[in-house]
């Protein structure tokens, strides 16, 4: 696991803060009514945004790689049933969530086609999966990129059209939509019986 959030997982949410991207909120509401629901939050990190599902009554799996991340999660929440594991190889079984989120994290992840097969896989048949990343185009996530590179993370953005391809190609139809300069959100339903979640 990298530097970045290995070492410094106990600065992670107030550099998020300080830099205006601890926006779960924004995500949330393209969620709908999660009571009850079985969410999976991949690559997690210190769990904000499982903490929040926690609240709103969503049985909340937080899927992260790095330990230290996952400890600052639960001590936010012990709701949170965390699963240490990377996005591309999750020790779950198939079609056990109805909802799987995957908030600024992909562009961290180095086979991304494997991380997105392993969240549909996890995703019941006409389950939501959401994805929120930073635009490529975008000057502030070329700058976000660089910090990164600098403590030696292999970031790589991702264009929002490339990501709907991925995401149709393992049977999930979806739509994107612009947030704002810096990120973009993906909001697909997995082809199944129950496929009316858009």
């Amino acid at each position: 696991m990298s530097f970045l959030f290995d070492r410094l997982a106990f600065l992670y949410d107030g550099f998020m803060k300080k830099a205006g991207l601890a926006d779960e909120v924004r995500l949330l509401n393209y969620l709908g009514d999660v009571s009850g629901k079985r969410i999976a939050d991949i690559g997690g990190g210190t769990g904000s945004l499982s903490a929040m599902l926690a609240d709103l009554n969503a049985e909340v799996a937080l899927i992260e790689p790095s330990v230290s991340m996952s400890c600052i999660a639960l001590h936010k929440d012990r709701r949170i049933r965390s699963v240490n594991a990377s996005a591309e190889s999750i020790p779950l079984s198939d079609a056990v969530f109805d909802v799987v989120c995957l908030k600024d994290c992909l562009h961290h992840i180095t086979d991304r086609q494997k991380a997105v097969a392993e969240a549909v896989r996890i995703l019941r048949p006409g389950g939501k999966i959401v994805v929120m990343e930073f635009h490529p185009g975008s000057f502030k996530a070329k700058l976000i990129l660089l910090f990164e590179r600098l403590c030696l993370e292999r970031t790589r953005l991702i264009h929002p059209e490339t990501l709907k391809k991925m995401l149709y190609d393992r049977g999930v139809e979806g739509e994107i939509f612009l947030l704002n300069r810096l990120e973009y959100l993906y909001v697909g339903c997995k082809v199944g019986e129950d496929s009316t979640l858009l």
